[in-house]
């Protein structure tokens, strides 16, 4: 089964990136050094989820080619 991140989803995603950028910015004025790299990790993290669901897609069509014996 494949399933893709919904487009509701995905701009909820972006607005929590966009706030993270906001929160980051501020935060290297002013915080410690763990909180900015925890920040970041978090922006990291939203970045490439979309990423990862793709590729984890293309994984899954291409495991159930080889297993009906097609190529997609």
């Amino acid at each position: 089964m494949t399933s893709t991140i919904s487009e509701q989803v995905k701009t909820e995603l972006a607005e929590a990136q966009k706030h993270m950028r906001e929160a980051l910015s501020f935060a290297a004025r002013t915080e410690s050094p763990f909180l900015i790299k925890h920040i970041s990790q978090m922006v990291f993290d939203i970045e490439h989820i979309q990423e990862v669901d793709d590729i984890l897609n293309t994984v899954s069509l291409e495991d159930l080619s080889k297993i009906n014996g097609k190529d997609l």
